[in-house]
């Protein structure tokens, strides 16, 4: 019995034994190196957690300091007499320049500069 081979489009992927890895033909070969070139910048270019930190502005930098102290939305609002819809505004910013989705991500990352 040969082996089974299947192809789609240009690729052709070869499966020596049932359970076993499929290898990649050369041109598969070429596109994983193509995405590699695509994403190992993006994540170089992402920085360390201290230079993230340093292109927060001065009230990001505040809110983030009372978020890391458990303080509520609300109450950071009034602790910095700010709306709660500003707060909010300052957290998306936070968590933009900082590369997070979530309140726990934003603090760790703060913590560890």
């Amino acid at each position: 019995m040969g082996k089974p081979r299947i192809r789609m489009d240009v690729k052709t992927i070869n499966f020596p034994a049932p359970h076993a890895t499929a290898t990649l033909t050369p041109p598969a070969r070429l596109t994983s190196l193509l995405c590699a070139r695509k994403v190992v910048p993006y994540f170089n270019q992402r920085g360390t957690a201290e230079n993230e930190i340093e292109k927060l502005s001065k009230r990001e930098r505040e809110v983030l300091d009372r978020l890391a102290e458990g303080i509520s939305y609300k109450e950071i609002a009034d602790v910095l007499s700010l709306s709660i819809d500003t707060v909010r505004m300052h957290i998306k910013g936070i968590y933009s320049k900082l590369h997070v989705h979530s309140r726990g991500e934003a603090v760790a990352k703060y913590l560890r500069k």
